[in-house]
């Protein structure tokens, strides 16, 4: 069996971890922007946690989604985004 390779002709790549089994990914989807992509890398984050505080970035950390943006198609590169900070930030955990 042959598998099809997605093709993606947008500028910059979500791509999204499994924080259990850290080794799976997946990409999501392309965009043209940056700014676009970074919205929908904090969803992704956000709709895998329900608590705040220590226990909320425990949720994440253990089962929660990690997702990153990568710069294609000689797109610029990517501004630094820690999705760790900004769950630390979320929950409160970072002032």
């Amino acid at each position: 069996m042959s598998q099809s390779k997605r093709i993606f002709k947008k500028n910059y790549l979500v791509v999204v971890f499994d924080m259990y089994n850290y080794g799976e990914s997946y990409d999501h989807t392309d965009y043209y922007t940056y700014d676009e992509a970074l919205y929908v890398v904090k969803e992704i984050i956000l709709s895998s946690f329900t608590k705040r505080g220590q226990e909320g970035y425990d949720e994440w950390m253990t089962f929660g989604e990690d997702a990153y943006i990568v710069s294609i198609n000689n797109s610029p590169e990517v501004p630094k985004f820690s999705s760790q900070e900004f769950v630390k930030k979320v929950c409160g955990l970072l002032k």
